[in-house]
């Protein structure tokens, strides 16, 4: 035997109607899940780097919930990072372009529109980019350590100086590490020898990647040239040579990502 509903039709509808009406607010509450868990690994500094494979998985997730919301500004922008980060940096521009159409003051989608910029041919654009990050209330060491690279990288070391200033300042972790060995190197182009060894000093003790450890043996070494002393200068470069290791040489310009503040 078995048995059959009783209850009456009149209430299918509202039953149905209910049903409809709460799929898209719990699709909606996964969407914002989804986007807080994808900010925390593409941002957070203390986190494992995702690798290639959890990055495109990231940008495919990413594209559903952008095919099924189009005008959600968070997710194209969390597209960006994921993108640049898996060499896409064509998509990358655009996707924060559109970010930053839906949110023009979004702080995290200038200072991302920034970065991108960074890697581009135009140092005097992504300068732009930076300062309109600022006003919109980016003060971070990140922003005046990557703007004073590009000011390094269009031979403005006085202004490229005042950008690692005020990135030191803020204390911001390997972001300020950068900023004080990229100063060295700047200071050197100012011809300010020995605030440049001082900054080569205190930068050879921390925690950097080894070719731009291997730029301020250099850079000290020709701080300590500039100023006669000529047998400390061969040491240095004697190190430097044999601590060569892939990567570029002189002019070397660092460009820090979010997750790296």
């Amino acid at each position: 035997h078995y048995r059959v509903s009783t209850m009456p039709n009149r209430y299918l509808p509202l039953f149905v109607t209910l049903v409809v009406l709460s799929c898209p607010a719990a699709c909606a509450q996964s969407n914002e899940q989804m986007l807080k868990e994808f900010a925390d690994k593409l941002e957070t500094t203390n986190g494992r780097k995702p690798t290639r494979f959890e990055l495109e998985d990231i940008c495919e997730k990413l594209s559903t919930i952008i095919k099924e919301s189009p005008a959600n500004a968070e997710a194209l922008r969390l597209r960006s990072v994921a993108r640049v980060e898996v060499g896409e940096p064509q998509g990358a521009l655009e996707d924060i372009a559109a970010s930053l159409t839906l949110e023009p003051k979004n702080v995290k989608a200038l200072t991302q529109n920034a970065i991108i910029k960074s890697f581009s041919d135009d140092p005097a654009g992504a300068i732009k980019a930076y300062e309109d990050a600022i006003k919109a209330g980016a003060d971070t060491a990140l922003v005046y350590t990557n703007m004073g690279s590009l000011y390094e990288r269009v031979g403005q070391p006085a202004k490229a100086i005042e950008c690692f200033d005020k990135a030191i300042a803020r204390e911001g972790g390997k972001a300020s590490d950068l900023a004080r060995a990229l100063r060295a190197i700047a200071l050197t182009n100012a011809k300010e020898y020995e605030k440049s060894i001082s900054d080569c000093d205190i930068a050879l003790k921390t925690n950097l990647p080894g070719m731009l450890v291997n730029e301020l043996h250099k850079t000290r070494g020709m701080d300590l040239f500039f100023l006669s002393r000529y047998k400390e200068a061969l040491v240095e470069f004697d190190i430097a040579a044999n601590t060569m290791p892939d990567g570029p040489g002189k002019g070397l310009v660092v460009f820090v990502r979010t997750r790296n503040i």
